[in-house]
């Protein structure tokens, strides 16, 4: 992160390490595997470079844009290493969504938090739990199985999430369905204080 804010980059922290910045505050309290950042993808060149000349190494000389409507073959990451360190450096948010409109609301609503004696910038509460219920969500070879303890703990950590704004940002990306489940089984199966009428209107815009 600082290695970015030197080069002149915003960064903003995604998943995990939103996650631990903010609504964890504690590193001992959840495991992180790697290290999400989002820039914005005029930065993304820049940014793979200033990790680079830093001490990150990576597979790749340079960072390879692919689009595709298929997600197995839509890329939007670059990974570097430093040992047992992994960065997984985003220029989009999420592979369900191509477009930049909820990267958007991300850096729009965006918040700062000091972690360790470095400034992170990290999403609001209200998109950081649209993204970790997306991820949860998402088909993968391997299950994903700390999304429910995570959009729990962020919950309990932040009344500010503002419920319209995150139904209205999963209706015009059409990404009703997967967040309707993801809060249909936090309120089932975990227990969750979900809103009622939240429940009601994504059923009723799929």
């Amino acid at each position: 992160v600082n290695a970015l804010h030197s080069a002149g980059i915003e960064a903003l922290a995604l998943k995990g390490f939103a996650l631990l910045s903010g609504a964890y505050g504690d590193l001992g309290l959840r495991p992180m595997f790697d290290v999400d950042l989002l820039v914005r993808p005029a930065d993304i060149d820049k940014a793979f470079h200033a990790l680079i000349q830093s001490g990150w190494s990576s597979a790749q000389s340079r960072v390879v844009r692919t689009r595709s409507a298929d997600p197995a073959v839509w890329s939007n990451t670059v990974q570097l290493c430093r040992g047992k360190m992994e960065i997984d450096l985003h220029w989009h948010a999420l592979r369900q969504d191509a477009s930049e409109v909820l990267d958007e609301e991300l850096w729009r609503n965006s918040v700062v938090h000091s972690f360790n004696d470095t400034t992170v910038t990290c999403p609001h509460a209200t998109e950081l739990l649209l993204m970790v219920c997306l991820h949860g969500m998402a088909w993968t070879r391997t299950r994903h199985t700390l999304w429910p303890a995570d959009a729990n703990r962020l919950m309990a950590a932040d009344e500010s999430i503002d419920w319209k704004r995150l139904v209205a940002t999963a209706a015009a990306r059409r990404l009703t369905l997967p967040l309707y489940d993801a809060l249909l089984f936090l309120k089932r199966i975990m227990e969750t204080d979900i809103p009622a009428s939240v429940l009601d209107e994504l059923a009723t815009t799929q």
